[in-house]
């Protein structure tokens, strides 16, 4: 099982690192998968990445 997060940046190397014991122990505990079998990533990017609509920089623009 393949997961690809995209988050604003700011999470500290341990935060992301709790929160991929955390979600690869609730992956095993149910549905079941092992362990072995997942891969998680994550890209960071900026409050000038998002854009949620009208051509606005979302989290910079009113």
């Amino acid at each position: 099982m393949t997961l690809h997060l995209v988050l604003r940046s700011g999470k500290t190397d341990s935060q992301k690192n709790a929160f991929y014991r955390r979600v690869t122990d609730n992956l095993s505990a149910r549905p079941g998968i092992d362990p072995h079998n997942v891969m998680l990533t994550m890209t960071e990017n900026n409050d000038i990445d998002w854009s949620f609509a009208d051509s606005k920089a979302s989290f910079i623009e009113d």
